[in-house]
């Protein structure tokens, strides 16, 4: 193969991981978005493959800066998942799925908590307590 072969065929490859990544961002599933972006079918039905690795995190970092996204934009609508409701009947109640969820990702973003999904049986959680919050009180660390 070429040099200009091999030029080519990344240029290709940077082509298609931004243009996954950007639609990913816009909100189409993974396997919607590999199909967009040029990748076959056969590759489309194991997307996470396409997803792994250091390149692709840093193609999802562009494509987010292009759509405005950043930390505060984040932080926002986990913020207001957090005061989530829904309406059952004519009465607005807590939506304690979608808050528990956004309790649960504001923890690991936060790094307070870190969910380990491939732990053998039950998914492993690993909690962080500051140390100054351990004895403050508000937690019961007893064995």
């Amino acid at each position: 193969m070429t040099k200009r072969e091999q030029r080519e065929l990344r240029y290709e490859k940077d082509r298609r991981s931004l243009k996954m990544a950007t639609s990913i961002i816009e909100g189409s599933s993974a396997t919607a978005s590999a199909i967009e972006a040029g990748y076959s079918p056969r590759q489309a039905r194991t997307p996470y493959r396409l997803l792994q690795g250091p390149e692709m995190r840093r193609r999802m970092q562009m494509a987010l800066k292009r759509s405005g996204g950043s930390i505060e934009a984040i932080a926002e609508v986990v913020a207001d998942a957090m005061e989530a409701t829904k309406l059952e009947g004519s009465f607005q109640t807590p939506d304690h799925k979608v808050r528990l969820g956004a309790a649960k990702l504001a923890a690991e973003l936060l790094g307070v908590m870190r969910i380990d999904p491939a732990a053998p049986s039950a998914p492993e959680v690993i909690i962080n307590i500051p140390p100054g919050l351990a004895n403050s009180g508000r937690w019961n660390l007893r064995d």
